[in-house]
C-alpha cells in the first residue's frame, strides 16, 4: 500500500458520497494537487486533523510550511500536508504547491507518517490529532497557532507530543506554571514565523488621511473560560467612538465569529452595517492574509488573543479588552501591562488610546514583545523555526538508526 493509497480510500467512497458530502469529494478527487500525490515521500508532513471550521489555523503556517520546504528539498525531501476532512483538502490544495494528502481512516494515516517521515506538525488540539499520534516513527511536534494567555494554550495535551514549538520565554514558563511534571525541555522558541510574511494590503483599501485604527475582536469561545470577546458586551459602542473619534476603522472579525452565540452574531453585523454606512475608507475584512494590518494601522484595539501578542511587535499603540470573570485570565500577565478597556467600554476608547500611545506604555509593550517572542528582527522566526523543525528531523533520524542498530544487536544475540 503505496502513499497513494490515502486517495484510492477516497476513491472507495465514492460509491456512497452523494449522501455525505459527495460534491466535495469528487471534486477532491479532480483536483491536480490530488494528481501529483502518487510517490510522494516528505521528511516532514504538517497535520491538519479539524475541519473547515478550523481552516484558517493551517492556512496561517502555509508561507512558512512553503520556506520550510524550499529549505529541506535535499536534506528531508520537503514537506506535504495531510488533511482528515475532505473540504480542507480541497482548499488547501488550491492554496499551496505543496502535495495535499487527504486520510480518511487510521490506516490512511498511519500509511502517510509511515516509512520517509521523521517530523509531524500539528497546528492545533484537534481531537483526531491522537489517531496521528499513535504512529511510532516521527517526532510530533505541536505548533499552536499564535501566542496567547487563553486556557487553550495550557492544555495538558500538549504531554502527548515530542516536542513543542513555543513562541518564547513567556509560553515557556507560562506551561511550566500551569501543567504538572511539563518539562521545559521539550519546547525550543521558534518566535513568530507568520510575522515574517510579505505584506500586501488588499485593493479594498482606500487611501486615508485618518488614523486608523485596527479593531480585531475574537470569537465567542466554546466555553465561559474562552469567552474572551469583546463584541457582545462592548463591540458597537468600540466603533462607534472611533467613528465619533475620526478614525479610519479596518475591523477584521475572528473566522469563527458567530458561530456559538447569537449576540455576538447580531453584534457583528451591526458593525458592518455601521462601517458600510460610515464611508468606503472603512473596511471589513474577513481574508486570509494576516500581517499587512499592522502596517496599515496607526492604532490597535484588539481582545486578549494571539492578536493582541502580535501587535505587541508592532510598536504601535496598543488597546486590549478585558474580558468578564468568567473567562480565564493570566496573573500578571498582558492585561496588566497594557491599557485595557472593560463592561460596555462606553465613553472611554478614545482616552484609552490617548493613554496607549504615551512613552511608558510603548516601553512596556517593547519590553513584553522580547518576552513572547525573543530577538525581533525581521526574518528571524522563520530561520528559527526551520533551524528548529531540522534539528528535530536530525535527532529522529539518529534515534531511528540507534534503534534499529539496538534490534541487530538483540537479534544477533
Amino acid at each position: 500500500m503505496n502513499l497513494g493509497s490515502a486517495v484510492v480510500r477516497l476513491r472507495g467512497l465514492s460509491g456512497n458520497v452523494a449522501k455525505r458530502g459527495g460534491e466535495a469529494i469528487q471534486r477532491l478527487l479532480a483536483a491536480p494537487a490530488a494528481r501529483r500525490l502518487a510517490g510522494t515521500r516528505a521528511g516532514v508532513c504538517f497535520v491538519v486533523s479539524g475541519g473547515p471550521e478550523q481552516l484558517y489555523q493551517a492556512r496561517q503556517w502555509l508561507w512558512s510550511l512553503e520556506r520550510l520546504a524550499e529549505a529541506t528539498a535535499i536534506d528531508l525531501g520537503g514537506v506535504q500536508l495531510l488533511a482528515r476532512h475532505p473540504v480542507v483538502a480541497r482548499s488547501l490544495a488550491n492554496e499551496t504547491t505543496l502535495p495535499v494528502v487527504y486520510a480518511k481512516t487510521t490506516r490512511a494515516v498511519a500509511n502517510v507518517l509511515g516509512e520517509g517521515t521523521l517530523v509531524a506538525l500539528y497546528p492545533n488540539q484537534a481531537t483526531l490529532n491522537f489517531q496521528a499520534l499513535a504512529a511510532r516513527r516521527p517526532a510530533h511536534v505541536h505548533l499552536s497557532h499564535g501566542e496567547s494567555e487563553k486556557v487553550s494554550m495550557i492544555s495538558n495535551q500538549l504531554k502527548a507530543y515530542d516536542e513543542v514549538f513555543t513562541a518564547g520565554q513567556a509560553a515557556r514558563e507560562r506551561l511550566s506554571r500551569h501543567l504538572i511534571g511539563f518539562d521545559q525541555g521539550h519546547c525550543r522558541d521558534v518566535g513568530r514565523p507568520q510575522l515574517d510574511e510579505p505584506r500586501v494590503p488588499p485593493h479594498e483599501l482606500a487611501p486615508t488621511t485618518s488614523r486608523t485604527v485596527l479593531y480585531a475582536p475574537t470569537w465567542e469561545g466554546d466555553s465561559p473560560s474562552m469567552a474572551y470577546s469583546s463584541l457582545a458586551p462592548a463591540g458597537i459602542n468600540i466603533v462607534d467612538q472611533l467613528l465619533a473619534a475620526g478614525r479610519r476603522v479596518i475591523y477584521r472579525p475572528h473566522p469563527q465569529t458567530g458561530t456559538r452565540d447569537r449576540a455576538t452574531s447580531l453584534a457583528d453585523a451591526a458593525i458592518v452595517r455601521r462601517l458600510r454606512e460610515a464611508g468606503p475608507e472603512h473596511l471589513v475584512d474577513r481574508g486570509p492574509e494576516l500581517g499587512w494590518q499592522w502596517d496599515a494601522a496607526d492604532e490597535c484595539v484588539l481582545d486578549l488573543s494571539a492578536m493582541a501578542y502580535d501587535a505587541l511587535t508592532t510598536d504601535k499603540p496598543l488597546v486590549v479588552y478585558r474580558p468578564g470573570r468568567q473567562a480565564g485570565v493570566e496573573a500578571g500577565g498582558l492585561l496588566d501591562h497594557v491599557t485595557t478597556l472593560s463592561g460596555n467600554a462606553a465613553g472611554v476608547v478614545r482616552e484609552a488610546l490617548v493613554e496607549a500611545s504615551g512613552p511608558e506604555r510603548r516601553a512596556a509593550t517593547a519590553k513584553l514583545a522580547r518576552y513572547h517572542f525573543g530577538a525581533a528582527d525581521h526574518g528571524s522566526s522563520i530561520v528559527r523555526f526551520i533551524d528548529a523543525t531540522r534539528a528535530v528531523a536530525t535527532e529522529r533520524s539518529a534515534a531511528l538508526l540507534a534503534q534499529a542498530a539496538a534490534r541487530r544487536t538483540g537479534e544477533e544475540n
